[in-house]
């Protein structure tokens, strides 16, 4: 099965109609796209803080993504995960420094080759 939301969603509505989903994803470097894809599927998703998954020794030098995924899914299964603030596409979209909301208050314009900022157009 392919790493994808849409997949995930499409499998588990049809090998179990009408049942409530849950999942749990690690917070990492690839952001939060994950977890906003599977709320918009009807998959009730929390992230969740690395460390807090209970592990065992052996487990924190043998990482292995099928050995993450049992940890995640047994520690999620029994309630021991519990998730970390996740703000909204909205609001990482008004922190982006890219915005126009924050150009209009700061009266400046992003450069297109740079990551210096302008009070000049381009």
């Amino acid at each position: 099965m392919p790493p994808k939301p849409e997949v995930l969603s499409d499998y588990l509505f049809r090998t179990y109609p009408g049942a409530n989903y849950h999942s749990a994803y690690e917070a990492g470097f690839c952001g939060l796209w994950v977890h906003y894809q599977l709320c918009e599927l009807i998959i009730k998703n929390i992230v969740v803080n690395p460390a807090d998954i209970p592990g065992t020794q052996k487990d924190k030098l043998q990482k292995e993504d099928k050995r993450d995924s049992r940890k995640i899914a047994y520690a999620l299964r029994s309630g021991n995960l519990s998730p970390i603030y996740t703000p909204t596409e909205s609001t990482l979209n008004d922190r982006s420094p890219n915005s126009e909301r924050f150009a209009s208050f700061t009266g400046l314009i992003p450069m297109t080759k740079s990551n210096e900022w302008s009070t000049t157009t381009p």
